[in-house]
Parts: structure tokens; sequence; C-alpha cells
């Protein structure tokens, strides 16, 4: 699966956190500055470990990238789920 991120203002740095460790999922905690108009891509990769249902959340924050130290907006939650049936 892959989360396309597109910005609602111009030039964003973007951040997303790590995925928990050990778990059934993975993908690339990274932090990119996205032009106007750019997407960014986060593969998200799931290995199964059983029968049971799996559950993780992604988190992503929106800031401007000259005032890196100041957040410009909230943090944003994705619950990303999967079943092996």
């Amino acid at each position: 699966m892959v989360i396309v991120i597109e910005p609602s203002f111009d030039r964003t740095l973007i951040l997303v956190g790590a995925p928990p460790r050990g778990g059934p999922f993975s993908w690339p905690a990274t932090k990119a500055v996205v032009e106007a108009g750019a997407t960014m891509r986060v593969p998200i990769t799931f290995t199964p470990s059983g029968d049971e249902p799996a559950h993780a959340t992604l988190t992503i924050d929106a800031r401007h990238p000259d005032f890196f130290g100041r957040r410009r907006e909230f943090p944003v939650t994705l619950p990303i789920d999967a079943d092996t049936k």
C-alpha cells in the first residue's frame, strides 16, 4: 500500500513518524520539504505473523519549513488495519 501526501499550502515540511517496533507493518520514518503541487509517497509493507488482525498508527506532521521549531499544523494520525483473511 502507498500513502500519498499532498500539502494543502505552499512548500511544506512533512514529517512521518516511525512504525511500532517489531510489528507487522513497516514504512520509512522520513522528513522532506514538499513543494507546492508535488506529492510525497510513503510505502507501507504488511508482513503477517499469524491469523489475527493487525493495527498500527501512522503519524504525519506538517510544518512551515522555515519555522521548523514552531508547529503550524496539528499532526494527523491514520489508523492502519490489516487482516490475513
